[in-house]
């Protein structure tokens, strides 16, 4: 479905801002790495929003003006949407409207507003909400337009996962009897817009983080690390792209790209986790640095992970200032909030391993130990 534009022009006192703004060009392709048919933000969300069907709808669009607000004028810009989005969500429960996927997508892009705003750390609380509307939904719904919101979901709850040390799921931990190796298969090593990389890659990233949490190992999961090594260096993912009259310039180049950073990225955090190799090793160095070049190789980063997984490896002061320029071209171009966070627990981590006395810099410690993490949790996504 095309959506114009225009539309949007309404609520607005500037008109012109808005209309350069909210072109699917703009937004649509800053929640994935695929602008084709199955690039939900265009055809999914954008919809619902227009469509005035529900509080939870019209919550939803203000939810999205939220975040083209804060794209284009920051945090002051975008708190009165924010609040109204809120607001019209509240009333849709308050009413008991028949909802949910309205209120699944409202929750979500609430979520990502604030993951680009971080001005007030509630991410998790409208990842949280959207949980619970996506659990009330149909079991086995996957239609096309909800498996995107499904997936932005389990994008965002993943990496919060690795933000915090924890993977959550439905009700409580599961136990390491219930810990598996995700199945293989060749569809699930296809390239998703909203995860920028394999679904592959991303459980086996989920299960990093499970098993970093179980400690010691019990016998039958010992194994899992060296397997998961074993996967992550075979996978090959797959770009699939289905062009329609309102795809955006589709770059197969770039996205295969940005799926190999995650994969490299994958590869860093595995061996300073579950399989830790010192920082100055060659084998860590070598992934660090084809990381790093790979980064440097796109015009502009899009993925906040592997390039934070990848800054807390580099060795030497050449490579801190390669960072900083990614992440300078990054911020400008991207003007998102959680670069600026990114970047200071980076800055942080750096001056702490600098700090240690000498003979004693290959010692890891935690990032995660050096800021609060109750009161805001720092997004990579």
């Amino acid at each position: 479905m095309a959506v114009s534009v225009e539309l949007f022009v309404e609520p607005v006192n500037e008109p012109q801002i808005w209309l350069i703004l909210l072109d699917t060009d703009v937004l649509s392709r800053m929640v994935t790495t695929i602008d084709d048919t199955n690039n939900g933000f265009r055809t999914t969300l954008l919809p619902v929003a227009l469509s005035h069907a529900s509080n939870a709808a019209t919550g939803l669009l203000h939810a999205v003006y939220a975040l083209s607000a804060y794209h284009l004028k920051g945090h002051d810009a975008a708190i009165g949407y924010k609040l109204l989005a809120i607001q019209y969500l509240s009333r849709s429960l308050q009413q008991g409207e028949d909802a949910a996927v309205a209120q699944f997508a409202a929750s979500m892009m609430l979520c990502i507003g604030d993951v680009f705003d971080s001005a007030d750390g509630s991410w998790p609380n409208h990842l949280a909400a959207a949980k619970s509307f996506s659990a009330q939904l149909p079991n086995g719904d996957h239609n096309k337009d909800l498996l995107f919101l499904q997936t932005l979901l389990e994008y965002h709850d993943i990496l919060k996962g690795f933000s915090s040390g924890r993977i959550s799921s439905a009700g409580s931990m599961p136990s390491a009897d219930m810990i598996t190796m995700p199945r293989e298969s060749l569809d699930d090593t296809i390239i998703i817009g909203a995860l920028a990389c394999s679904r592959e890659l991303m459980n086996l990233i989920a299960l990093i983080t499970r098993l970093q949490n179980i400690t010691p190992l019990p016998d039958h999961l010992v194994p899992l690390p060296f397997l998961i090594h074993t996967r992550l260096g075979k996978l090959v993912q797959i770009p699939l792209i289905n062009r329609d009259a309102e795809s955006g310039q589709l770059d197969s180049k770039r996205i295969l790209q940005t799926a190999e950073l995650y994969r490299l990225a994958s590869l860093i955090y595995l061996h300073t986790t579950l399989l830790p190799l010192q920082r100055s090793s060659p084998q860590l160095q070598s992934i660090v640095s084809r990381s790093l070049g790979l980064l440097e190789t796109i015009p502009v980063c899009t993925s906040p992970w592997p390039l934070f997984v990848t800054a807390l490896e580099v060795n030497n002061d050449t490579d801190r200032v390669r960072v900083l320029h990614v992440l300078e071209v990054m911020q400008r171009i991207r003007r998102i909030g959680n670069v600026d966070v990114l970047q200071k627990v980076v800055e942080t981590f750096w001056k702490q391993i600098d700090l240690k006395e000498s003979g004693h810099h290959e010692e890891r410690f935690d990032w995660r130990e050096l800021f609060d993490m109750r009161g805001r949790l720092p997004s990579f996504i």
